[in-house]
């Protein structure tokens, strides 16, 4: 079966890492909002949470004109495939110091070295969102098209050519420098020997929704990088928050990453408006047992969320 977004060796597909929080110990901070908006809406979510069996969320919500809104903003999670947006902003800020060119080609290979030994290994196709760049092991893409690949396609091979290129040292020093000091960026996928180490990527909701920003940042990034990223992101092929707030029937743009491993869904996204107004939203979820039944509770939270504050 291939994995969507599956951003994790076959291991942690199979929920050897299911590591849960108890619904009991959640706790559930909201940032300046009116106290009847977070009554119903921390009601509306515990109700949630109990409907789809879940044992953890992470909400983060931000928009101009409205208050900043958070469920356990800062809790850790695995951060499965959206752990490929700090790596995208890497690259892109490689490119501007110009020891990259996103037209330069590079060759496509399938074997990679463990962090823990320098061991190597290999992924398949089979646990891949990405089956066609399999038939071009040996040949070229160039840079830009395997970035979009990583992130449009979560192609989990294209990722681990990539993360090689951009150095996981190089993408945590790009979070420290921007705050984002939950998103821990160690590996690409499949690394088993260190997943078994429990050498893992890991975000928070607060963590993803500063790389995010970053994207939009002109003190960080260049018109031009902002608008390729924001673009890759926009290109994205699975859009849980996107088709859940029935973005195209409102003439809002979703640009987002979603991420997905045995009981873990997540969304992340940009969502602007026709007048360019940016908004922030990132959904992270632990405990939902069945993929679909994950993709619905990413889908509904959004849309209790949206419906809640945008109006």
């Amino acid at each position: 079966m291939n994995m969507r977004s599956a951003g994790v060796p076959p291991a942690e597909l199979r929920g050897r890492d299911a590591r849960a929080t108890p619904l009991a110990a959640l706790c559930l901070i909201f940032a300046f909002i009116a106290p009847c908006l977070a009554t119903d809406l921390k009601q509306t979510i515990n109700d949630r949470i109990t409907e789809f069996g879940a044992t953890s969320v992470g909400i983060y919500f931000e928009s101009p004109g409205h208050e900043i809104y958070t469920i356990n903003s800062d809790e850790v999670f695995h951060a499965a495939s959206t752990m490929k947006v700090p790596v995208m902003m890497e690259i892109f800020r490689q490119v501007e110091k110009g020891t990259l060119n996103l037209d330069q080609p590079v060759v496509i290979k399938n074997e990679f070295a463990s962090i823990m030994d320098g061991s190597p290994f290999s992924l398949t196709a089979e646990e891949d969102t990405d089956t066609e760049i399999y038939k071009m092991i040996g040949q070229t893409l160039t840079l830009r098209e395997l970035v979009e690949r990583m992130i449009n396609q979560s192609s989990n091979l294209s990722t681990n050519i990539v993360i090689q290129m951009a150095g996981p040292q190089n993408v945590m020093a790009l979070m420290k420098e921007i705050g984002a000091n939950d998103m821990t960026v160690l590996r690409g996928v499949e690394d088993i020997k260190a997943y078994d180490a429990g050498k893992n990527n890991t975000t928070s909701a607060r963590a993803l929704a500063t790389c995010l920003k970053a994207i939009l940042n002109s003190d960080l990034f260049s018109e031009a990088s902002r608008k390729q990223m924001f673009d890759i992101l926009l290109s994205q092929h699975s859009k849980s928050i996107g088709k859940a707030i029935h973005a195209d029937e409102k003439d809002l743009k979703v640009a987002s990453k979603d991420g997905w491993i045995t009981e873990i869904h997540h969304d992340a996204a940009i969502i602007q408006d026709a007048t360019g107004k940016n908004t922030i939203l990132v959904i992270l979820t632990k405990g939902v047992k069945e993929e679909k039944r994950g993709e619905e509770f990413v889908e509904t939270l959004a849309v209790d969320i949206w419906e809640a504050i945008s109006k």
